[in-house]
């Protein structure tokens, strides 16, 4: 089929704010909305789509160069109706094809960077959050000099730390958001995740002294 044109209605926003509280069912199955875009089925559509709308048959393409599992078309276009329910997918326009009376759906991300509503009051409290509490605590404790440190202590400083920086990232990508939109334009939800968690240490450094009475107070004999 040879293509004549994509016709675009709609485009995608800079910056969408996910309320990461907010569930789907999918197939039975309740996920966190957030948790899609890290799925090993969905992650690589929204990746996929960063590129730009695409029909079901380009997914597909572009979908089994870099997923683990190869999905069809037809596997891909539920998946796709997923992701719309879910607020990360939506119906962009058509692609026109040429000497034919008929279209195709393109589909795209709702936008192109998406970001969790808020820091989330569990976050630290699944069983493999303990566990990183718990060898960091350690770690930490062996530091010559530093008294015995425990998951608690190290959770609480943790925390305060984790909601500064996502008031610092939450304030530049609302007032930045086309420009935040390009910078992470190309990044794997995995790559955004790092580039966030780098920017947000640097934030941090920029103004230290904001923690540095409770971290003193944590390692105090």
């Amino acid at each position: 089929m040879s293509v004549i044109d994509n016709v675009i209605s709609q485009n995608p926003e800079g910056v969408l704010v996910i309320d990461n509280q907010k569930t789907i069912e999918i197939e039975d199955e309740k996920f966190k909305i957030y948790e899609l875009l890290r799925h090993p089925k969905y992650e690589p559509i929204l990746n996929a789509l960063k590129e730009g709308p695409l029909t079901v048959e380009e997914l597909e393409d572009k979908y089994n160069k870099i997923a683990k599992s190869p999905k069809s078309a037809k596997t891909l276009y539920r998946y796709l109706k997923f992701l719309e329910k879910a607020g990360l997918v939506m119906n962009a326009g058509q692609q026109l094809l040429k000497d034919q009376n008929a279209t195709r759906v393109l589909y795209s991300r709702t936008a192109s960077i998406f970001y969790p509503s808020h820091v989330p009051e569990d976050l630290w409290e699944c069983d493999f959050c303990q566990r990183v509490l718990e060898g960091a605590a350690r770690i930490v404790s062996l530091k010559e000099g530093l008294p015995k440190q425990t998951k608690e202590s190290i959770k609480k400083v943790m925390s305060d730390v984790d909601q500064h920086i996502f008031d610092e990232l939450s304030d530049i990508f609302e007032k930045n958001s086309e420009e935040v939109s390009e910078i992470l334009r190309n990044s794997s939800s995995y790559e955004t995740s790092r580039i966030n968690h780098v920017a947000g240490i640097l934030l941090l450094l920029l103004n230290p002294s904001i923690y540095e009475k409770e971290v003193k107070e944590i390692f105090k004999k």
